[in-house]
């Protein structure tokens, strides 16, 4: 499931990075925090893995 979470939002925090660049020339918040949360999610997923 965190692993669902953490590539579904990296993936549309990638998308939206790369549209909000390409059309505002600035990144924008929302998708550099789901881009941070994606990346978190998946770190968390693997430290979680490597415990059991």
């Amino acid at each position: 499931m965190i692993k669902l979470f953490g590539i579904t939002s990296l993936i549309i925090g990638t998308i939206l990075l790369i549209f909000m660049i390409s059309f505002e020339d600035e990144p924008g918040a929302l998708p550099l925090l789901l881009v941070i949360m994606g990346i978190t999610a998946s770190v968390v997923d693997k430290v979680r893995k490597k415990r059991t």
